[in-house]
């Protein structure tokens, strides 16, 4: 495996990088503010619109379903990153770190584990997993909004004597 090290080692290329990982943390967190919000707008069901109400849940729960796909790809793609560098971090450890003395496996995951670089990335996988997590709550919420409509729908026929 034939890695530069550099990126671990120096103090300016890991600053460099952690900066960038807390821009893109930044523009997450912007995002998903953003994405609440509209949620928040979304998801309450408008009694006097029922008919409208249902036909625009069909299409919302599409919305936040492939939303939620697209989260998850970069959540995969996060994890691929996050495997690379610890992959990396544990080449360098054992073997290019310090010549002179021999770390056990536990010492090598504890210093992986606090590189700053692995955790600038592993702390923004947590963030994009809670962006997925919130999403699935939301498509779940969609799916249940279809049947709480269906519901208000009935209970409307049995106030007009319809049923």
């Amino acid at each position: 495996m034939n890695i530069n090290h550099d990126k671990y080692e120096r103090q300016d290329l890991i600053a460099a990088y952690v900066k960038k990982i807390s821009e893109v943390q930044e523009k997450l967190a912007t995002n998903f503010n953003i994405l609440t919000d509209e949620i928040k707008n979304v998801l309450p069901i408008k009694d006097t619109e029922l008919a409208q109400e249902s036909d625009r849940n069909i299409s919302k729960y599409h919305t936040y379903l492939s939303k939620t796909f697209d989260e998850k790809r970069k959540l995969a793609s996060l994890r691929g990153k996050k495997d690379e560098i610890d992959g990396e971090l544990n080449d360098y450890y054992r073997f290019n770190w310090d010549k002179s003395t021999k770390l056990s496996e536990t010492a090598i995951g504890k210093y992986v584990m606090s590189h700053p670089v692995y955790m600038a990335i592993n702390n923004l996988v947590k963030d994009q997993e809670a962006v997925v997590s919130y999403l699935d709550g939301v498509v779940t919420g969609f799916r249940d909004r279809g049947f709480a409509i269906k519901n208000m729908i009935e209970m409307r026929k049995i106030e007009m004597g319809m049923n």
